[in-house]
C-alpha cells in the first residue's frame, strides 16, 4: 500500500538518527519505519519554511512550503488553506490508499482510499499557543465527515472523543509502543549503562535519580517538578533531578523563534541552586 503520514507543521528532522523529534513525530517515524519494513511505500510530510526531500529507513520524508496565495474568500469571510492545500496537491497527484494524520484533523480534499486520524491528546482541552485544540462541535463534526477511523493513544483520549462523535466504534485505543530492536536490553547492559551513567553525573551507587524525557513546557508540567525538586534538595543530598530535553522540542517547523524559551528559563532559574551543589 501508498501510505502518507500527515504532520501538519510539526517539524521533521532531515535525519531522525541523530536530530530530536516530539513524541509525536518520533510515534509517526516508529509506525512508517515499521511499514516501510513490511513493504509499503510510506512517507512523511510536513509543512515547514523550505522544500526538501530524503530518505531514511525506507521511508520518504518531505518538507512543503505553504502556499502564500492560497486564500478562499466566501461571503467576505477570507479562509486560509495556505498550509493545507500542499497537502490536498500531493494526495491527489501521488494517489494515496491511506492517509494518516498526526493532530492533524483538518482532513477535507484530501485523496484517499482510507483516512485515519491519530488523536494523540485530549481533543477537548484547551491547550496553549500553537498546541490549542478545544475542539469544538462543528470540529468533530467536520472531522467525522472526513475521516474513516480514529486512533486514540489511550482509553481516556478514546473517551474524549467519543465526546463528540456520533459514532464511538471507529475510535480505537492503539497505545504508543517501544522500539525493543533498539531499546531491549540485558540485565547485564541495564546494569553497567546504570553505573556508567552515575559515574558521569557523580552519583553514588545509593543516591535516589529522578529522571524527565521530553518537552520542557508547560503542559509536562516541568516547573512543578522543579519547584517539588528544589524543596527536596534543600533538605537532602543523596538526589539528582536530571532532564533530557528541551523546549525546543514543541517548536513547529514554520515558527522564527521558540514560544517556550522564558519558560525552559524559569525551569533552570528554579533549579539553580540545586545545580550548583552538585
Amino acid at each position: 500500500m501508498k501510505i502518507l503520514h500527515l504532520l501538519g507543521s510539526f517539524r521533521l528532522p532531515k535525519d531522525p538518527e541523530q536530530e530530536s523529534a516530539s513524541g509525536v513525530v518520533r510515534v509517526a517515524l516508529e509506525l512508517a519505519r515499521l511499514q516501510a519494513q513490511q513493504g509499503h511505500s510510506t512517507t512523511l510530510v510536513c509543512i515547514g519554511r523550505e522544500t526538501w526531500q530524503t530518505t531514511w529507513q525506507g521511508v520518504t520524508l518531505r518538507s512543503l512550503k505553504p502556499l502564500a496565495w492560497a486564500r478562499i474568500t466566501i461571503l467576505g469571510r477570507t479562509i486560509d488553506v495556505s498550509r493545507h492545500l500542499p497537502f490536498v496537491l500531493l494526495s491527489w497527484r501521488q494517489s494515496f490508499d491511506v492517509i494518516h494524520s498526526h493532530l492533524y484533523y483538518y482532513l477535507r480534499g484530501l485523496r484517499a482510499k482510507a483516512r485515519i486520524a491519530h488523536v494523540h491528546g485530549d481533543p477537548l482541552h484547551e491547550g496553549m499557543g500553537d498546541h490549542k485544540v478545544g475542539m469544538s462541535a462543528a470540529d468533530f463534526a467536520l472531522l467525522e465527515s472526513t475521516a474513516s477511523s480514529f486512533i486514540a493513544v489511550s482509553q481516556f483520549i478514546a473517551d474524549r472523543l467519543g465526546q463528540g462523535l456520533t459514532d464511538k466504534s471507529n475510535i480505537h485505543v492503539v497505545y504508543n509502543g517501544v522500539n525493543f530492536e533498539r531499546f531491549a536490553v540485558t540485565d547485564t547492559v541495564r546494569e553497567q549503562s546504570r553505573d556508567r551513567w552515575r559515574y558521569t553525573w557523580q552519583v553514588a551507587p545509593t543516591d535516589t535519580v529522578f529522571v524527565y524525557v521530553g518537552a520542557v513546557v508547560p503542559e509536562k508540567g516541568v516547573l512543578q517538578l522543579a519547584k517539588a525538586f528544589a524543596k527536596i534538595d534543600a533538605v537532602r543530598s543523596d538526589e539528582l533531578l536530571v532532564i533530557i530535553g528541551s523546549s525546543s522540542l514543541w517548536c513547529t517547523s514554520l515558527q522564527v523563534r521558540n514560544p517556550h524559551e522564558r519558560y525552559e528559563a524559569e525551569v533552570h532559574s528554579i533549579l539553580s541552586a540545586a545545580s550548583q551543589r552538585k
